[in-house]
């Protein structure tokens, strides 16, 4: 069996303190009380949220961090929530809701974001501390921002290290609000093959992009505010295996993350259309496991896109990519996103799996079909749904080796029937069209 493990150390906080005099005056500054890294790690230097400085159980918090490598080499960045909901766990920009899965509050206390920094070899941590009141409402005490100036900076809107004061780039308004800056945040996801979609994520993106991987020009398909998605060009080789990603944007040359190559194909292709499909992440667990693992306790290996859920029995061929060995076995999958139902009324659901899988839709079990099994094994469900886009998760696992199974078929009160289709799923979080 394929078995690897990802260990993470936390280095120690990073200290940012700040003033607020008004939401149209906000000053802060980047300090000290970090740990110090081992020698060729990574270091931290800056976190910068978004404006707002605080966040009700349906409004969002955005954190874009930065860091260094002393030898230069690609990094990837990882982020993790004692509590709320995350739009994502990889990228230089993650977006934070005060909420559970389900949509509800949180209750009051404190709550930690960690954020990682891995460049293949070293990885360093950092937590960020919020505080939920007893409404519900979580409050950034702690935020790195300065007042934004009446013209955009020619950066772009970054941290200056030597000084280490932020600076954001957008007008400020006399009613307090502000233009959105561009600023350039990650790639996801982190497995593609050549022709599939990849996405940059970040805010304020307009123009015309240039994207790279490798050292090929990738075609941009598709501009939004908060992503670009271009296409693997069919020149990257497999063989590459982990390839730098750039973009020129913002009026700054970037680079992304690493894009890993020669993706799994059981689990499919990519959907061929910007904001379409499911955000699949990737997970190893232990080789006795006989039932779903929580997942949200566990941190993804890398991920991937897929169009929709049709994976009949077949076995792995080449696995799921990742930095270390290729997965074959032992591994769980969280699909993401959102589902249109576009007729109203009970919908049915069919889910086939080997081994275990299980279905919410808005937060709430529809079908569970967990378990280790020798072959595939089906299990039935359904919701009274609305028109329109409820949230989409579904779990699986398979620790059994040989053949993986992963279907998952639909009832509509309009008489749609069969597999879903990639139209019917968007993308989650950020890279929601």
């Amino acid at each position: 069996m394929s078995r690897f493990q990802i260990t993470a150390a936390t280095l120690g906080a990073l200290s940012l303190t700040a003033a607020i005099a008004g939401c149209t005056n906000l000053t802060g500054l980047l300090t000290g009380g970090a740990s110090p890294a081992p020698d060729g790690a990574p270091s931290f230097e800056s976190l910068v949220p978004s404006r707002q400085a605080t966040s009700a159980a349906d409004d969002t918090l955005t954190f874009t961090v930065s860091a260094s490598d002393p030898g230069a080499h690609p990094l990837v960045y990882t982020w993790q929530a004692s509590e709320g909901t995350l739009s994502t766990t990889q990228g230089n920009t993650v977006t934070w809701k005060a909420a559970d899965a389900k949509g509800n509050k949180l209750t009051a206390g404190a709550v930690v974001l960690t954020v990682s920094a891995s460049d293949g070899t070293h990885r360093v941590s950092r937590d960020i501390t919020l505080t939920v009141d007893d409404n519900g409402i979580a409050s950034l005490p702690i935020i790195n921002v300065v007042q934004a100036p009446t013209s955009p900076p020619s950066s772009g809107g970054v941290v200056n290290p030597a000084s280490g004061t932020a600076t954001a780039s957008g007008t400020a308004t006399a009613s307090g609000t502000s233009a959105v800056a561009c600023r350039i945040g990650g790639v996801s996801p982190g497995l593609a093959n050549p022709g599939s979609l990849i996405y940059i994520t970040g805010q304020g993106f307009s123009g015309t992009p240039s994207v790279s991987v490798g050292r090929q020009t990738a075609r941009v398909v598709a501009v939004k505010p908060q992503w670009v998605a271009a296409l693997v060009p069919d020149a990257a080789q497999a063989s590459d295996t982990a390839l730098s990603v750039g973009i020129s944007a913002c009026g700054q040359v970037q680079d992304v993350g690493t894009l890993l190559l020669g993706g799994e194909d059981a689990f499919g292709a990519a959907a061929t259309q910007p904001g379409q499909g499911l955000l699949v992440q990737v997970y190893t667990i232990p080789d006795d496991t006989q039932t779903l693992p929580d997942l949200s306790t566990l941190s993804p290996v890398t991920s991937f896109l897929a169009s929709t859920i049709a994976v009949p029995a077949t076995g792995l061929t080449t696995g799921i990519s990742t930095q270390s060995d290729p997965i074959t076995d032992d591994f769980a999958l969280r699909y993401t996103g959102k589902l249109f139902v576009g007729s109203p009324g009970f919908t049915n659901f069919t889910l086939s799996s080997q081994d275990g899988a299980k279905l919410l839709i808005d937060g709430a079990t529809v079908v569970d079909d967990d378990g280790v099994r020798g072959s595939a094994t089906s299990g039935t469900g359904n919701m009274n749904l609305t028109r329109g886009y409820h949230t989409f998760e579904l779990d699986y696992f398979n620790v059994s080796g040989g053949n993986v199974a992963l279907t998952l078929d639909w009832s509509t009160p309009g008489g749609i029937g069969g597999a879903i289709p990639a139209s019917a799923f968007q993308l989650p979080g950020a890279l929601a069209p």
